[in-house]
């Protein structure tokens, strides 16, 4: 788990304007034919990563987008 949390995390450094879930699974190879397992698992994996404060998301319409943390950052209120 931890090699696939950090293949994740070095994929969006490869793209700093943000990556979606399914683009993140088939970088990886994890995208099987409307497999839910896999799905859950990338989306698990994702979540993990958002909650250890190494990557962040943004909501792009019905969308999220996933950054690594520290790029296209938005100003902090302040």
């Amino acid at each position: 788990m931890d090699l696939i949390r950090e293949a994740i995390v070095d994929y969006l450094e490869l793209y700093r304007d943000g990556v979606i879930r399914v683009d993140i699974a088939k970088a990886l190879g994890l995208l099987g034919d409307a497999d839910k397992f896999t799905r859950t698992f990338v989306s698990e994996q994702v979540q993990k990563l958002e909650l250890e404060g190494r990557i962040r998301s943004e909501e792009k319409g019905r969308t999220k987008v996933y950054f690594p943390v520290g790029h296209n950052q938005p100003p902090v209120a302040g």
